[in-house]
């Protein structure tokens, strides 16, 4: 059986599994060898307009994003799943535009109806590492704000709320991180 070491050296091949581990409770795993190689292949040359939709996909699904879970191990691969969707979503407005304005707006209202819920406000576990689910969401939405194909209803979906999340609890980092949505929206006269 190969490890994560191993398919951290192809990820254009082993991205499934890799995704897999977003919810690996070893944070020095998680952080610096799984998200770290995704993040690479998102942005690197390997990545193909095919495989970041394929990505896309696995990632806002159930299973990822919207596994209801209350497992650590959940929380953490809803959390990761945030911040990966974040960069794919970039990487989508700057090379090929695939994401179209009824999936950014079908994602925001999955995220709308989930993030509520999400009882997990803490940044960082000395054991886990980071868990930071509020602002990897932030992260999302301001990606989801700037991209081409969010139109002003997705927009309005993301002000709205953004507006009604409950900031109690939440770090100032994670708070200016879910604001950057709004902030961004403002300046391209989108909200």
């Amino acid at each position: 059986m190969m490890t994560y070491t191993e398919w951290a050296l192809a990820p254009c091949i082993y991205w499934p599994q890799l995704l897999n581990g977003l919810g690996e409770l070893d944070g020095k795993i998680r952080d610096e060898l799984i998200y770290n190689s995704l993040c690479c292949f998102i942005r690197g040359s390997e990545n193909t307009r095919e495989s970041n939709k394929k990505m896309y996909l696995t990632l806002k699904s159930s299973e990822f994003l919207f596994d209801e879970g209350t497992e650590m191990t959940k929380v953490l691969k809803r959390s990761f799943s945030a911040l990966l969707l974040s960069d794919l979503i970039n990487q989508d407005r700057k090379e090929w535009r695939e994401i179209s304005s009824e999936e950014l707006d079908q994602l925001v209202q999955k995220i709308e109806e989930n993030l509520p819920r999400e009882k997990e406000k803490r940044d960082f576990v000395e054991v886990i590492g980071w868990i930071h689910i509020y602002a990897h969401f932030g992260d999302a939405l301001s990606s989801i704000m700037v991209h081409g194909n969010c139109h002003q209803k997705t927009a309005q979906r993301i002000k709205g709320l953004l507006e009604s999340c409950s900031e109690s609890g939440l770090s100032e980092e994670t708070t200016t991180r879910l604001r950057s949505a709004l902030i961004l929206g403002e300046a391209l006269n989108k909200i």
